[in-house]
């Protein structure tokens, strides 16, 4: 079957995003081994099992093989018959890894040679096999069975959207081997090649989890089959040799955005469970119809509405069928359908329904919301409408304005993700470098909900891993390090993000060993960074700033063999993202590394401030008050910078005509205003002529002919059509502190 280059890149992206969940399930599992959290395997386990069955629909030999495997030893774990530990948790992580490097040469994957991942895989399955062998021939087939009673396919979009058109009639086939094939010559491949001859198997399970024969317990072995096909109730008995009892129908249109479809053998029900509503299928024996009852989650309140019979091809034949199917006293297959509606509070927890959308045409539309921002706010404050009294005209623009604020909403959301999907990512890379260098180490995370543009992820993954490793290897202490310094054994790496301002900060500390002055100068000296004269003139702070300036890691000890391509690299990254990256160490106490990241495009509500003749925003959320000081406030160090006291606290005051070298109204600080804003623990008062007022307005960064202006972050539109500045706080306030020694 020829497949459209447009489902592969559905496949691609589906399966990329499912295998991040699972990575980010198995990260937590391994934090806390025992007693695991069936949810998070079953997060792991669909996501394998969903690659399985789209992947071999794809005829993707070697990522189908993969995924099965990996499916079997989650079924393992499940099952408990198999310990997730560290040495299980690092081959399932090797495969995930594996199908994401086959995800990203998806024409090449059954090239890729995934034999030594297989044989990490059987080893595990062969040794709980051999740990496990007299319990499973303790095991009677009763227990057998109520153990495995209920099981789930899950159902691959990609699989039922290009499913040929004439394949209208979906099944579960349930088939019994042992007494199949007692009476038969055939063997199970030639049920195989009978079953393909006239459909698609779509998925299969059987009902074992032993993996070799010797296991197997004695009694019924149930083969169960997802089977789509272009024959209608009238032949499939016939076609695929089953009686009618072991034949269950599913009415394609029921399926709608059905995630799995789940299969009791004991009861014969199937349910279609999708992320809005559960819709049950049941097949009861006659004697219990009247008593038949649906069982409901005792922690959900739930309605029943009763849907109509499935529609069938209108032909009589087809009716004559159907007719007797439901006179049926031990085939009850087309009764009506149960749906279970979950309740409002459940329905705020149900997932949302992503979709994939092009890159180009995304950031086109946010430009285009961006745009119509600035226009709505230069019609509305329009000078030509100054004086004029007009109710109706600001009720319009009232509800222009809402919509409008609605509608920005939702289309920045569409380009932002969580930092969750870096975040925990690290904590995998944690747990591996402790591994190797064995040392105890607890990642903590904060504000790993905060969402950032997809542009920054891409750009910020790489120097997160770097800052990481840097602290396992050269902060981090061994454990008998940690206790001789009267430390806790277990180092600690804390990993916080949060927005301020027009800016994503990430801190990145730990509680170890901190820079070793000594050890940084030397070694800048050695590769031509430094003077011998630095080591006297430098401070602890300034030398820390020198890690920035080399291509290999400065701290790097003479023992260690790997090689590292050094803070220099972060630094150019943050350049790209027009950020800054600054380093605050203690001897003995730590390291934090800041990242300061601003939101490069985005919108934000401001101040516009007026100097002279020229226009600034200082953001909302970075203002602290405005006032405008008295005489007595004001004083000047022996520096010559000017302060403001306000509440027993010495602000330092920068005067925005002299930072840019423009005019002024006003030269006197008791005749202007001041404005506190703050970064931080940090405060500024910024000297300007007048307030004009708040605005909400769009980011944007400086074109690429002007670059980068000290102490601004973007620029904007003004609602006259003139360009307004946005002033960066925290970028102002750092050059306070290294330029003229202010200390907050």
């Amino acid at each position: 079957m020829d497949f459209d280059e447009s489902i592969f890149e559905e496949f691609v992206l589906e399966a990329r995003e499912g295998l991040e969940t699972a990575e980010e399930s198995l990260s937590q599992l391994l934090e806390k081994e025992q007693d695991p959290d069936p949810e998070l395997l079953d997060q792991i386990f669909r996501a394998v099992h969903s690659i399985k069955g789209a992947a071999g629909f794809l005829m993707l030999k070697r990522m189908e093989e993969l995924a099965k495997s990996m499916e079997s030893l989650m079924s393992m774990i499940r099952e408990k018959t198999l310990k997730l530990d560290s040495e299980t948790g690092d081959v399932l992580t090797e495969g995930i890894d594996m199908l994401m490097l086959m995800l990203e040469n998806i024409t090449q994957s059954d090239e890729i040679d995934i034999s030594m991942v297989m044989e990490l895989i059987n080893n595990i399955s062969s040794s709980s096999d051999i740990d496990e062998k007299s319990g499973y021939e303790e095991q009677n087939y009763e227990q057998y069975e109520s153990a495995q009673k209920d099981f789930q396919f899950e159902i691959s979009p990609i699989t039922l959207k290009n499913l040929p058109v004439m394949h209208e009639f979906l099944y579960i086939l349930n088939y019994e081997l042992v007494s199949h094939f007692s009476d038969k010559e055939d063997d199970p491949a030639d049920l195989i090649k009978n079953l393909l001859s006239v459909g698609i198997i779509i998925d299969s399970e059987l009902r074992t989890s032993e993996q070799n024969l010797e296991q197997t317990p004695q009694g019924p072995l149930w083969f169960t089959v997802l089977y789509s096909t272009i024959l209608d109730p009238d032949f499939i008995d016939d076609a695929v040799y089953l009686p009618s009892d072991r034949i269950f129908p599913i009415n394609r249109d029921e399926l709608g955005d059905a995630d799995a479809v789940t299969f009791n053998v004991i009861s014969k029900k199937i349910s279609l469970i999708s992320l809005d509503n559960e819709s049950t299928i049941e097949q009861p024996d006659q004697k219990d119809q009247a008593e038949q009852s649906f069982p409901l989650k005792d922690v959900v309140q739930t309605q029943q509405t009763h849907l109509p019979e499935i529609s069938e091809p209108e032909n009589i034949a087809h009716q004559k069928t159907q007719d007797s199917y439901d006179n049926d006293p031990d085939d009850n297959r087309h009764k009506h359908k149960e749906i279970f509606l979950q309740d409002e509070a459940e329905k705020e927890l149900q997932l949302r329904h992503d979709f994939h959308a092009d890159m180009e045409n995304l950031d086109l539309l946010i430009n285009l919301v961006g745009e119509l921002v600035i226009a709505e706010s230069m019609v509305t404050k329009n000078p030509d409408l100054k004086g004029l009294r007009l109710d109706n005209f600001e009720r319009s623009s009232h509800n222009l304005k809402r919509i409008i604020s609605e509608l920005q909403s939702v289309v920045m959301s569409a380009r932002m993700i969580s930092l969750a999907r870096v975040f925990n990512r690290l904590g995998r890379l944690v747990r591996d470098l402790s591994m190797k260098s064995n040392k105890k180490i607890y990642l903590k995370v904060i504000g790993q909900e905060t969402e950032v543009d997809k542009n920054i992820i891409v750009q910020i993954a790489e120097p997160l891993e770097h800052i990481i490793t840097n602290c396992v290897q050269h902060g981090i202490e061994t454990p008998e390090q940690r206790l001789s310094l009267d430390k806790p054994e277990t180092g600690t790496i804390t990993l916080e993000a949060r927005k301020e301002g027009t800016e994503i900060l990430i801190y990145i500390s730990d509680d170890g060993r901190g820079f070793d002055r000594n050890i940084i100068i030397a070694q800048a000296v050695k590769q031509g960074l430094a003077s011998e004269d630095d080591d006297s003139q430098l401070s602890y702070e300034e030398a820390c700033q020198l890690v920035f300036k080399t291509s290999e890691s400065i701290t790097k000890p003479e023992s260690e063999k790997q090689s590292f391509p050094g803070m220099a690299m972060l630094k150019s990254r943050m350049d790209i993202l027009k950020g800054r990256i600054h380093i605050q160490s203690v001897p003995n106490k730590g390291t934090t590394t800041v990242l300061r990241i601003p939101l490069t495009m985005g919108i934000i509500d401001g101040m516009i401030i007026r100097v002279g003749k020229a226009s600034y925003t200082i953001p909302l959320l970075s203002i602290r008050e405005s006032f405008r000081p008295d005489p007595s406030q004001i004083t000047i160090t022996m520096g010559g910078q000017e302060m403001v006291k306000v509440r027993d606290r010495l602000i330092p005051v920068i005067r925005l005509h002299k930072l840019y070298d423009i005019e002024s109204d006003w030269e006197a600080l008791d005749q202007g205003i001041l404005i506190n804003a703050a970064s931080g623990s940090k405060n500024i008062c910024f000297f300007a002529d007048e307030i004009i007022g708040h605005h909400q307005t769009v980011i944007k960064s400086m074109p690429e002919y002007i670059g980068s202006i000290f102490g601004i972050s973007g620029c904007t539109i003004m609602d006259n059509g003139n360009i307004g500045l946005i002033l960066d706080v925290a970028d102002i306030i750092d050059m306070l502190e290294t330029h003229n020694n202010f200390q907050k």
